[in-house]
C-alpha cells in the first residue's frame, strides 16, 4: 500500500485517522487537516515524512510505532499546537503514554528540522540511546516544554541550531553523550544550571545566549567554542 504525497492534505472536516503498514508514506500526506484529533500509524511504518501532519492544530494524540520507527521528517508535527500524547502502536494494540510525555522511541535515530516546532503540549522530553540528530528548530516554541533528558549511550549526539530556543519553561537538561551543540540551540531558555559532557566537541556561536543560566560545570580542554 502506498500514501502518495499531499494525498488528504486539506482535508479540514477529517476527524481520525489510522494509516497501515505502508510501504511508502508521502510527504505532506495529511498536512492542514485543521479538524484531524487523532492518527494512528501502525507498527512497521518506518518514518514519518517532512510536513505529514504539519498545521494539524487540533490534533491531540498520535500513535507511533514502538518498534519499527527510525525518524521524523522535517516540520512532521510543525505546529500542531495542540498534541500533547505520543502514544506506541505494537503489532497487536495501541498502549497509551501519559499526556505531556514525549518519550521517543528507542530505535529512533533523528529527530528533523522544525519537526516538533510550536509544539506546546509537550511538557517532558525523553531521547533515547539510538537518537544520533535533532535537527535546527526541531522543538522551537514548543512553549510548555519544561525538561529533556537524553539517555547515555556510545552513539555521538548533534544538536542543531535553535533546536531548544525560545522555551522559557525548560529549566531542565540532561546532556549525555552529545558531540555539537548548535548556533543558539538553548538560548532564551529557563536554564539556570548546565553539565556539559566529556562527549562534548563544539559549542556554536550564541547557544546559551539570554539564557537563565547561572551555573555550568565542565567545560573539557579540547571542545572548541565558536564566536
Amino acid at each position: 500500500t502506498r500514501i502518495g504525497d499531499l494525498a488528504f492534505s486539506g482535508c479540514t472536516k477529517l476527524v481520525s485517522v489510522s494509516v497501515p503498514a505502508v510501504t511508502y508514506f508521502g510527504e505532506q500526506a495529511f498536512r492542514g487537516c485543521t479538524s484531524l484529533t487523532s492518527a494512528t500509524i501502525a507498527d512497521g511504518v518506518i518514518f514519518i515524512p517532512d510536513y505529514c501532519f504539519a498545521g494539524c492544530t487540533s490534533l491531540k494524540s498520535v500513535a507511533i510505532p514502538s518498534d519499527t520507527l527510525t525518524s521524523f521528517g522535517k516540520h512532521a508535527f510543525d505546529n500542531c499546537i495542540t498534541l500533547e500524547r505520543l502514544n506506541y502502536t505494537t503489532k497487536d494494540s495501541v498502549e497509551e503514554n501519559t499526556a505531556g510525555l514525549f518519550d521517543i522511541p528507542e530505535g529512533v535515530t533523528n529527530i528533523d528540522d522544525f519537526a516538533f516546532s510550536g509544539c506546546a503540549g509537550i511538557k517532558s522530553l525523553i531521547v533515547p540511546k539510538t537518537v544520533i540528530y535533532i535537527g535546527g528548530s526541531a522543538f522551537l516554541t514548543a512553549t510548555n516544554l519544561k525538561e529533556v533528558s537524553i539517555a547515555d549511550g556510545d552513539a555521538p549526539l548533534m544538536i542543531n541550531a535553535c533546536a531548544f530556543q525560545e522555551l522559557t519553561n525548560l529549566t531542565t537538561v540532561t546532556l549525555n553523550r552529545v558531540k555539537y551543540l548548535g548556533e543558539g540551540a538553548f538560548a532564551k531558555t529557563g536554564i539556570a544550571r548546565i553539565s556539559l559532557p566529556a562527549t562534548i566537541e563544539e559549542i556554536d556561536k550564541g547557544c546559551f545566549q539570554a539564557s537563565a543560566l547561572e551555573e555550568l560545570t565542565f567545560i573539557p580542554s579540547h571542545v572548541k567554542i565558536n564566536t
